[in-house]
């Protein structure tokens, strides 16, 4: 994935969740009907504050599979010792792409009170991950043995309410480390376009590439959870109006699927999409076989 950014490739990538148990035979499924789609899979890690196979040993199994993975890894499940011994196991086994994410709050989960505090946030788990690389050093100052080999991301919200704010939250976590962004749901690409001007301003958009989240939009109660539940998702009045006056809402959401592609594709500092599957790893090949990409991959 690195090496087709930084050849100027549009780079797609998705996610699958990890099972919620030790059988990995339908993760693996859906992981083999998406391969020839996106260029690499983000793995999440413990989504809704919910205990799921680890995001490291699914990797793994990606990487087994010639699939390139991203691991996803939160504050909220480590502090500053696990992280590290986390990550230089992830790099001995061949893992590079990372993307660090505050995570969940727990109180989202299923045990009311899970009593583990915020060590960290997202932009010291960069700082941490960029030290090991760059320094070869753990953070009470011994040498390691090599650099790890790490492709750090994180994560933007092009709908924040103030860009100009964004902006800074997304300069702080470059300078920490991130090499990659992967945004929040965009469906309103005024507000997408706000948030590249932004950070623009601030001559961010040639410091790190940008994939930005998109989700299809699978029938018109779908498009209303996703603006009630997920924060500050917009979904413009003309799409909703496609899918009340749809026959075929679910193809209908395709199409504005690939619509807004196409037009993410021409903005200038976007490097690509990356596709979420709100409502679980079973629609993922549908959606990604629905969707005319033209992908290009790096052999």
């Amino acid at each position: 994935m690195q090496t087709a950014l930084k050849n100027g490739e549009f780079v797609v990538t998705t996610e699958i969740v990890p099972p919620a148990g030790i059988n990995t035979a339908t993760f693996a499924e859906s992981a083999k009907r998406v391969e020839n789609h996106v260029h690499a899979i983000n793995v999440a890690t413990n989504p809704m504050a919910t205990a799921h196979m680890s995001s490291l040993a699914c990797s793994l199994l990606l990487k087994d599979m010639g699939i390139e993975p991203i691991l996803q890894i939160t504050a909220r499940d480590h502090n500053r010792l696990s992280l590290q011994s986390e990550m230089i196991g992830a790099s001995a086994l061949g893992i590079r792409n990372v993307l660090c994410l505050t995570g969940d709050p727990p109180k989202a989960g299923r045990v009311p009170f899970q009593g583990l505090p915020f060590d960290l946030d997202a932009s010291q788990l960069l700082w941490i991950l960029r030290r090991l690389r760059d320094d070869a050093r753990f953070l009470d100052g011994r040498k390691l043995d090599d650099h790890p080999k790490f492709f750090l991301g994180a994560a933007g919200s092009p709908n924040d309410p103030n860009p100009t704010h964004e902006a800074l939250r997304i300069e702080k976590k470059i300078n920490a480390g991130a090499q990659f962004l992967q945004t929040q749901l965009v469906y309103d690409l005024s507000d997408l376009e706000q948030w590249l001007e932004a950070l623009d301003a601030r001559n961010l958009l040639s410091k790190v590439y940008i994939l930005v989240g998109l989700a299809p939009l699978r029938s018109l109660e779908h498009a209303i959870f996703l603006e009630e539940k997920i924060p500050d998702v917009t979904i413009p009045p003309h799409f909703i109006n496609r899918l009340k006056q749809s026959s075929c809402p679910e193809k209908t959401g395709l199409e504005i699927t690939q619509e807004l592609f196409q037009q993410i594709k021409e903005l200038p500092g976007v490097s690509g999409v990356h596709l979420m599957s709100i409502g679980g790893n079973e629609i993922l090949p549908q959606m990604l076989e629905g969707i005319d990409f033209d992908l290009q991959k790096t052999s």
